[in-house]
């Protein structure tokens, strides 16, 4: 008997793109999770990085293959497609990231429909099936359906806004990273009244500003803008922005553990 299949780590699938992490077992891993899950919809959204496209239409296609229904949420941040997991009441979401990893590589991360990550037990089931081949394919005629909404962000903007309240307008400065919060973060921390400067918000998934990990070594620019602008505070998010660090108002890096 051979060994079973180990695909997920701490935290989801995670490979480089091509070599450990492929079109094909991003396929059979959404066949796995709709027949596993069965009928219904799944939510799906990357991250900036270059094979996010490649890997989601695969992923949709598995998913669709045995009877999903996909909404494709495009790039997003992690913690928006979680949220809106449950606010949606979807079956599972999806989000194609590597997290903070370097740019070649790639991944699949999943969500329950109460927002928090797949379970081991989950993870076991979806690799047993991958491994056995054992998919529960659709019909021709019962497949799923793929849509692309748009405006279900607000949901989240709403949410994230409604949880805090300024006693005075703050001056932010905030680096994206060239990853997934460069649209999303400014326009949350405006619509709670502060005044925000902007760093490498264009996604781009090569990366070019900085690192995807935010270190003191990488952070520089931030740090320096900070002290430069007399700012209030600094933030600056990993490749899908479910990491944050801060800088404080003299442009120092706040230690991961305060």
């Amino acid at each position: 008997m051979g060994a079973r299949l180990r695909l997920f780590g701490t935290s989801g699938i995670r490979g480089v793109m091509n070599a450990d992490l492929t079109p094909e077992l991003a396929l059979e891993v959404g066949m796995a999770l709709a027949s596993l899950k069965g009928p219904g919809t799944y939510l799906l959204a990357r991250d900036a990085r270059t094979t996010g496209h490649i890997l989601g239409m695969a992923f949709a296609s598995g998913v669709m293959a045995c009877g999903g229904d996909v909404l494709d949420l495009g790039l997003l941040p992690t913690g928006v497609l979680a949220f809106l997991t449950r606010e949606l009441n979807a079956k599972a979401g999806c989000i194609i990231t590597a997290s903070h990893n370097p740019p070649e590589y790639n991944g699949l991360k999943f969500f329950r429909p109460d927002s928090s990550p797949f379970w081991p037990e989950e993870e076991r089931a979806i690799e047993e099936l991958v491994s056995k081949r054992a998919f529960k394919r659709s019909a021709w005629d019962s497949v799923g359906h793929y849509r692309s909404p748009d405006g279900l962000v607000s949901r989240y903007l709403e949410a994230l806004t409604a949880s805090a309240e300024l006693k005075r307008k703050w001056l932010v400065v905030l680096d994206a990273g060239c990853g997934s919060a460069g649209e999303l973060a400014p326009i949350a921390f405006r619509a709670l009244g502060c005044e925000v400067i902007a760093l490498n918000t264009r996604p781009d998934g090569h990366f070019p500003a900085r690192s995807p990990d935010p270190r003191p070594d990488t952070l520089g620019d931030l740090c320096s803008a900070v002290e430069a602008l007399g700012a209030d505070v600094g933030f600056a998010y990993d490749g899908d922005a479910d990491r944050m660090v801060v800088v404080d108002e003299h442009g120092r890096f706040v230690p991961f553990d305060v």
